[in-house]
């Protein structure tokens, strides 16, 4: 079998890697000269429209970061915290720092995915080629452009997947240690990736690795012990068992608010349902208390107290909307129960936005317009997408009817049914003769399975977003397994020519 050699030596891979960072350099600065800036509003947001609903107000970021992490209800901390230090530095000086270290970031996910895929068994120059469709993406160029946890959670997953080979390869802490840490890092930055996730993903490594247990306990501990006091700490204060107390005002966008209204009224009128469930989520506190939920006591911690937030929003971090969300998701699952059809044509909805291509999201709308016509040009002829439409998932909240044919990119469709089908016919196939392999495109797997099952249940509009939040994963699945059929065929027509020739 002709298999490049695994492994990421410097002296072997340098030229790969050279080029790929080159591509990346040149690819950026002519993004720049095109005109593509740099979307940091969250910073400084002037405008309620501005405003991020992740993101405590900046006066509380600068002034009390401690407490008001400490008290973050509505999120995990790592964004924030982020976000703390870029306020932190000069004014004139926080957007390049931020700009900069998003590219950072988005170099060291090529990297990681052209790193993976050789260590999985690609040849290299289709890691190489692969490498460069992500240099290449506007997708990804747009992410990147963006003051959010998107990127961050698309490099941190893919770090996450070339660590968790490389500690299959060589056994060592050190890679072990930055496997789990980066994954830890995930869950404590995007509150779609909990620790369901993390140990369900991490258990082929740590199955493949049971003959060095305790090299694998040693490294998952520390990263173990700082995620398990976040979920203690929330446990304890909010009562919620999760890093975001918004479950249930999120779930509602794909239940009781996804529907039309008479259906609503009508589940309220028979009392299936509380008028809550007429109300949409994510309201000011005031359309909620005292009406559906008791006044909060006062804690004396301005992020709990506050009801408005940055630039004149809401401060989604306010202990009102703990009670709010239990309410919500109590409402969400008697609809389910009682119209469990309309929910899954909910769901249906959500997958088919999941498919539409990532730069076609409002909120990265201007800084994907310097490049609308690359990018156009990009979803046509790489995505097999017919018609571009940046109000796909909006559309899909506002009109009860999801994209069509033409709004979705069918290679992403391709690429997520190669990752969720084909992968784990490939593991299966590996586990016994090469279990490093097998263990690795498992994690990959098991990744890109929760985040489209997650995201397609609990969301509805942002979900071409969540899939760009996977990063190269689905594309490093896709190539596995692409690799494999392509070079399993090549041992049977070599067979059958070898027949015939007898």
């Amino acid at each position: 079998m002709d298999v490049v050699e695994p492994g990421l030596g410097l002296t072997a891979h340098r030229p790969a890697l050279v080029g790929l960072t080159a591509a990346f350099v040149v690819s950026r600065l002519a993004m720049w000269a095109a005109g593509m800036g740099f979307t940091a509003v969250g910073l400084h947001p002037r405008t309620v429209l501005q405003a991020q609903w992740q993101l405590l107000a900046p006066t509380l970021l600068r002034h009390q970061l401690a407490t008001s992490l400490w008290h973050l209800a509505s999120q995990p901390p790592l964004y924030n915290l982020a976000v703390a230090g870029l306020l932190r530095l000069p004014v004139g000086a926080q957007v390049p720092v931020a700009a900069l270290a998003m590219a950072g970031l988005g170099l060291v996910m090529v990297l990681c995915t052209y790193g993976t895929l050789v260590d999985l068994g690609v040849r290299r120059g289709v890691a190489v080629a692969a490498g460069l469709l992500l240099v290449a993406s506007p997708d990804v160029a747009v992410y990147e452009r963006w003051l959010f946890y998107a990127e961050p959670t698309a490099s941190l997953l893919a770090v996450a997947m070339f660590c968790g080979v490389r500690f299959l390869r060589t056994e060592r802490l050190a890679w072990g240690s930055a496997f789990f840490s980066a994954g830890g890092a995930v869950v404590l930055l995007n509150s779609s990736y909990q620790w369901v996730w993390w140990v369900a993903a991490a258990a082929p490594i740590a199955t493949a690795l049971r003959h060095r247990w305790r090299t694998v306990v040693s490294a998952a501990v520390l990263p173990a012990l700082v995620v398990g006091t976040w979920y203690v700490k929330d446990a304890v204060l909010f009562g919620t068992a999760t890093t975001s107390s918004w479950l249930g005002m999120n779930l509602a966008r794909a239940t009781v608010a996804a529907q039309p209204p008479g259906v609503i009224s009508s589940l309220v009128r028979r009392r299936v349902l509380s008028p809550l469930a007429e109300m949409p989520p994510f309201e000011p506190v005031a359309a909620y208390v005292p009406r559906f939920v008791a006044k909060p006591p006062h804690t004396g911690v301005a992020a709990l107290d506050r009801r408005i937030g940055a630039a004149g929003s809401s401060n989604f971090d306010n202990l009102a909307y703990v009670a709010v969300s239990e309410a919500y998701l109590s409402q969400d699952l008697r609809f389910v129960r009682a119209d469990p059809g309309r929910y899954l044509a909910v769901v249906g909805r959500a997958m088919a936005v999941w498919s539409v291509p990532g730069d076609d999201y409002p909120f990265v709308a201007g800084v994907r317009a310097p490049i609308a016509g690359y990018a156009h040009l990009w979803d046509v002829v790489v995505g097999w997408q017919a018609h571009p439409d940046l109000q796909a998932g909006l559309t899909a909240v506002r009109t009860h009817r999801g994209p069509s044919a033409a709004q979705v990119s069918w290679s992403a469709i391709l690429l997520t049914v190669l990752a969720i089908a084909g992968a784990p016919i490939v593991v299966w196939g590996w586990w016994r003769r090469d279990a490093v392999r097998a263990a690795g495109l498992a994690f990959v797997w098991c990744t890109v399975v929760y985040a489209f099952a997650l995201t397609s249940l609990v969301e509805l509009g942002e979900n071409n977003r969540f899939r760009m939040e996977l990063g190269p994963l689905p594309l490093v699945a896709a190539v596995v397994v692409g690799s494999v059929v392509v070079r399993g065929s090549g041992r049977c027509l070599r067979r059958v020519r070898a027949a015939r020739g007898g």
